[in-house]
Order: structure tokens, then C-alpha cells, then sequence
């Protein structure tokens, strides 16, 4: 077994770090050819991703000794360990010096340039050439860093880890499910549900994941399950992703959903809105709709899902749509405004201001290089937003009526389970041949 199968998914990334393991390991395959081995590597990206395992794995099948040095001592004292760290590893060449996060040697927020730490590892890692020592390195973020750092020569391998996304999220979720005892729902298998969890986490680390899944855990045992169900991970999911109690999601309420007086009514009105527009636009497009208590009264949300294939323009030119469509179903419905679209109306402005400056409503629009803008310039702007929130805002109204069967059935739905995944909303627009 190789240690790199600890690694789920990420399979290009992968594949190179086995290169760089492979040429560590086999030095002498490589130096036959004329050509010289990586010095260093740099692994890059946010907190929870995995890059300390993937370190671990390509020290482990390097079969080099390594050196670790990590921030957790004064700063005095941390520069000597620094340099210590590069002795070490010279004199038990070939070797690594792994830098646990890099990112955090220096206290400064800013460009840490001249920062001391960071000129010392950059010296250090200097006087190791010809001594066959690889520098193994993570970081958070690299744009803090020096670039004289992290240039080819001193890491010759820089790589970005991405939040897992698609297929290598699914199967994440499924090795962190793997060993526990998941009952499937209405059929689903194991793969199915896995599938769920990694669309409602878009663009969460592989910690979310495994929290999602421990949390679900921790729901099933509190009531004495023997299982962990569906609806679990679900309720799982909310809470790690939005920070929303399981306790707030109130199942079977009685509210009428004809009934405007009602709060909850009202809201999943709102969120069915913000669904049907985006499914009607973007089939396949939303991910969750929740409605749920808080200590300020109800609120709701919608979370969407990046749909491969869309066209970009349209896609942002949908989003003002989708914001709309709040209010939309709203004043469609009951007749009737809510103080709780501001946030919305607010959003679609900005998304409508941004198409505005990209070009996308005329050149005359743009600001000029180093000229300030006129008052006049401004005005043409203002009036063009107004009227293309007009016209998205009566679009957004159309679709509205023309799918109201669905839109009833979405509210419908929500006041009695609290949720819809996406797959549940398609599965209603379905039935309700929208």
C-alpha cells in the first residue's frame, strides 16, 4: 500500500506529488539523464484541505528523514530553530526540511518582505544547494510571502489545493462514511447519498466534510439511533455550513400556506421564489432551500451550484433574476412587500452595477483611465440600472406566474419538512410539469 492512497481524490495533484516522491526516492534514475531533481515544493490553500497529508505522504514514501519546523516558540528563539532546523537536515543528507506552515513564521499581516524570519529561511534554504537536502513547505496563502521566496530555484513545484469540488467531494463524503452505519433513504444508496452532502458543501474544506459527517453521528446517537439517517447529515450539513441549529428547523408546522399573516408562510414563500426562478433559468442550479427559526424570528435561504456548460454573462445576468425573485413571489402571491427583500434588492444592484462596468450595457457606460467620473456619467449609469432592474424584475414576476403550480408546491413542501434538497425541488418541478 502506498501512502499516497491515503489521499482521496485530488488525483492530479496526486499524481504529481508521486513524481516528486518517485524522484526523491530514485535520485540517481534522474541524474543519469542530466537532469536535476525538484529542491522544492510548496502546497498552498486553505485551511482543512489536506496539505499537511499530502506532505506527510511524500515524506513517507520519499524515504528521507525529515526535519520539521513549525511556529511555537518566541521569536528569537524561532530564528535559531530555523536554522538549526537546515543544519539538522544538511547533516543527514539526503533529507527534507519541512516547513509547517510557512505563512505564519512572520506576526506581520502585511507583505512580509524583509520580515526576519522569512530572509533566514530564504538564506537557509540557499545554503543548501549541493548538500541534497528538498524543502517541503505549506502555507494558507502565498500572497504575504515573499516573492523572492517562493520563486522557481527555492520551490520549483508550487501547487494550489483547491476546496474539493464534483466527483472528488463525493468520494471524500464516502470515505468519511465508510465504516459507519448510514441507513439509505427512499433507496438511496450509500454513493447517493455521499452525491447530496458534497452538493450541499460546494466550496467547503475536507474538515467540513468530515465534520459534516461526525456531526450527523453525534444527531443519530443523541437520539438513540441505531443509524445515521439522511436527514442527519442533512441537518449536519446546515449546521457546519450555515451555522444552523437542528433544533430551528421545525418539521410538520401547521401554518396555512394561503395565509399572508403568517411569518414562516411569508418566508417560504420568499425562499420558493428564489427556486423556481433559478430552476426555470438555470435547470439543476439550486442545492438547498431552508426555512428555520432564529432568536430574531424566521428566515430562510437558498444556496445555489455551479451548473457546467452555462455561459457566464447569462449566468450573471440570471443571478439579477434570481435575487428579484424574492420580492417577485411575494407581491405575485400575496400582493404584497417585504422589509426582508432589501438585502436582495441591495444584492441585484451590485450584481447589475458590476455587468454595468464590464461593458456589458454599452462602452459609454465605462469609467476613463485617470479622469474622474461626471455627474452626468453617474446619472446614465443610475438610469440604465433602474430600468434593467425594471425589466429583470417584470421577467422575474413572469416566471413567477407561469410556474405557480410549482411555486405552491415548494411552499407546500417547505412548511412541512423545513428543507428541499435540489434533487427534491427538481423532483416537485417535475410533478408539477413545470
Amino acid at each position: 500500500m502506498s501512502a499516497f492512497d491515503k489521499i482521496i481524490g485530488y488525483d492530479t495533484i496526486r499524481k504529481e506529488l508521486e513524481r516528486i516522491a518517485d524522484a526523491l526516492r530514485c535520485g540517481d534514475a534522474y541524474t543519469r539523464l542530466g537532469v536535476t531533481p525538484p529542491r522544492g515544493l510548496m502546497l498552498h490553500g486553505e485551511p482543512g484541505v489536506g496539505k499537511s497529508l499530502m506532505a506527510r505522504c511524500v515524506i513517507e514514501e520519499s524515504g528521507r528523514r525529515a526535519f520539521t519546523c513549525r511556529k511555537d516558540r518566541p521569536d528569537g528563539e524561532f530564528i535559531n530553530a530555523i536554522r538549526d532546523t537546515f543544519t539538522a537536515a544538511a547533516e543527514h543528507a539526503p533529507s527534507i526540511v519541512f516547513l509547517d506552515d510557512l505563512d505564519k513564521f512572520a506576526n506581520s499581516d502585511g507583505k512580509c518582505r524583509d520580515e526576519e524570519e522569512y530572509v533566514t529561511v530564504q538564506s537557509c534554504i540557499d545554503e543548501m544547494r549541493g548538500k541534497d537536502v528538498f524543502v517541503l513547505a505549506t502555507a494558507n496563502g502565498i500572497n504575504h510571502l515573499p516573492d523572492s521566496l517562493v520563486r522557481t530555484g527555492r520551490f520549483d513545484r508550487t501547487i494550489r489545493v483547491e476546496t474539493p469540488l464534483g466527483e472528488d467531494a463525493r468520494r471524500i463524503v464516502a470515505h468519511y462514511l465508510s465504516g459507519k452505519s448510514v441507513l439509505a433513504f427512499q433507496d438511496e444508496d450509500p454513493a447517493q447519498i455521499a452525491s447530496t452532502v458534497a452538493d450541499l458543501m460546494v466550496g467547503h474544506s475536507c474538515a467540513d466534510l468530515e465534520t459534516v459527517v461526525n456531526e450527523a453521528g453525534l444527531l443519530a446517537g443523541q437520539l438513540r439511533q441505531e443509524h445515521i439517517r439522511r436527514d442527519h447529515l442533512i441537518r449536519a450539513c446546515l449546521l457546519v455550513s450555515d451555522g444552523i441549529s437542528p433544533d430551528s428547523i421545525v418539521l410538520h408546522r401547521e401554518d396555512d400556506p394561503a395565509d399572508p399573516r403568517s411569518i414562516m408562510t411569508r418566508t417560504a414563500c420568499h425562499e420558493a421564489g428564489h427556486a423556481v426562478v433559478a430552476e426555470v433559468l438555470s435547470p439543476g442550479s439550486v442545492s438547498m432551500v431552508c426555512i428555520h427559526n432564529n432568536v430574531n424570528g424566521s428566515r430562510g435561504f437558498t444556496s445555489y451550484r455551479p451548473v457546467p456548460g452555462r455561459d457566464g454573462l447569462q449566468e450573471d445576468v440570471d443571478g439579477v433574476m434570481r435575487s428579484l425573485a424574492g420580492k417577485a413571489a411575494l407581491e405575485q402571491r400575496f400582493g404584497r412587500m417585504e422589509l426582508g427583500t432589501g438585502h436582495d434588492l441591495a444584492q441585484a444592484r451590485r450584481k447589475l452595477f458590476d455587468l454595468i462596468m464590464q461593458g456589458v450595457y454599452g462602452f459609454a457606460l465605462l469609467e476613463l483611465p485617470r479622469q474622474v467620473d461626471s455627474e452626468s456619467l453617474l446619472a446614465r449609469r443610475e438610469a440604465v440600472a433602474v430600468a434593467e432592474l425594471e425589466r429583470l424584475y417584470l421577467r422575474a414576476r413572469q416566471i413567477i406566474a407561469e410556474n405557480r403550480a410549482f411555486l405552491d408546491a415548494l411552499i407546500a413542501a417547505l412548511l412541512e419538512r423545513g428543507w428541499l434538497t435540489g434533487d427534491e425541488v427538481r423532483e416537485i418541478k417535475t410533478r408539477c410539469g413545470a
